[in-house]
């Protein structure tokens, strides 16, 4: 599930891209991490459209620390 405090963050980083025309939008992806939890970060599926986002264009990772 994907918090409201990052689908926002991500909602007005691409709406902010779309409006400077920076790039067209489908090209690359947007990532980040979550401020309140330090083993997840989020990322934005290959080919969403980043004005348009939606919650399913966004993938909850999560950072592992290597044992050895």
């Amino acid at each position: 599930m994907i918090k409201r405090y990052i689908f926002q963050e991500f909602k007005n980083t691409g709406s902010a891209i779309d409006r400077v025309k920076c790039n067209n939008l489908f090209s690359g992806n947007l990532s980040i991490s979550d401020p309140l939890d330090n083993n997840s970060f989020y990322i934005t599926k290959s080919g969403s459209k980043k004005g348009d986002l939606k919650k399913s264009d966004i993938l909850k990772l999560f950072f592992f620390k290597k044992t050895s």
